[in-house]
């Protein structure tokens, strides 16, 4: 059973270690430390290397091959001879000692190893890893190896939950979105503020950690557009103004955030309708909101956006900022709003124009057709007239034709009776 035990725990201690295997042993660990040109490569130097660093390597080295030895199965004399839990906990010790020195010497990936190592004994031994996980992630995170770290990171987050500890839960996913944020890697860093809200949540304590996450998140999902925002940072804006109505001294900036998250909706969905609601809702909410610059600028701009009036949502702006100052976000928001009520005088100025030029043209070809038509009528006016004349002439000259005969005939007629 002792030797079951002591297969499992080097097999855990090895799985922990993410190099390459030599192939000729199955110790990773140890093929891994005496592999300096390997170790080198991987890790991230923060100093120029000594004879000290050198040193304190080497004492590592030989500290990691007593440790790897007393995780080793035992024949069943030595079993009898020192107990499971008493090599355990020695080459614990050894692997922390070496995860000291590996520190000391900035060798962040071998320190990390050495404390993951330990948390795994830990375990065996049925004792808190909690303290080594949070060493191993430390020095993970110095070199930013996103595997090992995370690895770490979701595993030391598990057994504080296992404790009850769901604050400190919360706390370490604010602390690495704080980290990404940093660097930049804003929808990481958005999804591990979410998650420290939830844990907040589950306690149900730590408003003002809550609500100053909350903050940070809205600022975050809206300037960097992420995909759930439209969704998630009116209601955030709300849950912050509700929460600073709690607070006898936070309860004066409560319209403050209402203002935003009825601004935000318009924003995102172009829709007064929806605005109006809200702002008949944040009233009976708060008292004191009806009576504020921040309502008046939400009402001016509603009322603005339902005329078409753009001179007069520039005017209403301008008269907040006078008393107000406004922050990146509402500046955004605002200038969002404006350039679209822009685009869409622009867009229904140049319509006015089209429809004026196509009733201009309209009563061109009216008029031109009109003229056709006067034309074409004098033309058969004419050419009635013509015809008139011709069938007239037509008649005179049949009728003198007719005069002609006539006269011949009687001619005719009298030279006959004479005769």
């Amino acid at each position: 059973m002792e030797n079951e035990n002591d297969n499992n725990t080097n097999n855990n201690t090895n799985n922990n270690i993410l190099v390459n295997d030599t192939g000729t042993s199955n110790n990773r660990t140890m093929d891994y430390m005496n592999n300096n040109t390997t170790t080198k490569s991987i890790i991230n130097q923060t100093e120029p290397e000594t004879d000290l660093d050198s040193n304190l390597e080497k004492e590592a080295h030989k500290l990691l091959i007593k440790a790897e030895s007393l995780s080793k199965p035992r024949c069943c004399l030595c079993a009898i001879c020192s107990s499971k839990t008493q090599r355990y906990n020695k080459s614990c010790n050894l692997y922390a000692k070496a995860g000291d020195m590996y520190k000391t010497a900035h060798q962040w990936l071998n320190a990390g190893i050495c404390f993951e190592n330990c948390s795994s004994i830990k375990i065996k031994l049925k004792e808190s890893p909690l303290p080594f996980y949070e060493q191993a992630y430390y020095c993970f995170g110095k070199i930013d190896i996103g595997n090992d770290s995370k690895r770490v990171f979701d595993k030391m987050n598990s057994f504080l939950e296992k404790e009850g500890k769901l604050f400190q839960v919360g706390k370490n996913y604010e602390n690495l979105g704080i980290k990404y944020e940093k660097n930049k890697k804003y929808d990481i860093a958005i999804e591990h503020y979410l998650q420290a809200i939830k844990y907040y949540e589950k306690e149900g304590k730590h408003e003002n950690l809550k609500t100053k996450i909350l903050i940070k998140l809205t600022e975050l999902m809206m300037l960097n557009n992420h995909s759930e925002g439209k969704i998630k940072i009116p209601t955030m804006l709300e849950n912050i103004g509700t929460n600073y109505l709690k607070n006898i001294l936070t309860k004066y900036s409560a319209k403050e955030y209402f203002g935003k998250a009825i601004l935000t909706r318009i924003y995102y969905n172009d829709d007064i309708i929806e605005g109006i609601k809200y702002l008949d809702k944040y009233k009976k909410k708060d008292k004191t909101f009806e009576d504020s610059s921040m309502h008046i600028l939400c009402s001016d701009i509603i009322t603005s956006i339902d005329n078409n009036d753009v001179e007069k949502l520039n005017s209403a702006i301008d008269k907040y900022k006078e008393v107000n100052e406004i922050d990146e976000y509402l500046q955004f928001i605002l200038a969002h709003i404006i350039d679209r009520e822009n685009q869409k005088r622009k867009i229904k100025e140049k319509e006015e124009e089209e429809n004026e030029n196509n009733k201009e043209d309209n009563d061109n070809n009216n008029n031109e057709s009109s003229n056709l038509t006067n034309n074409s009528d004098a033309n058969d006016l004419n050419n009635k007239n013509e015809n008139e004349n011709e069938n007239d002439e037509k008649i005179e000259n049949n009728t003198n034709n007719t005069n002609h005969t006539n006269k011949t005939n009687n001619n005719n007629s009298n030279k006959d009776e004479k005769t």
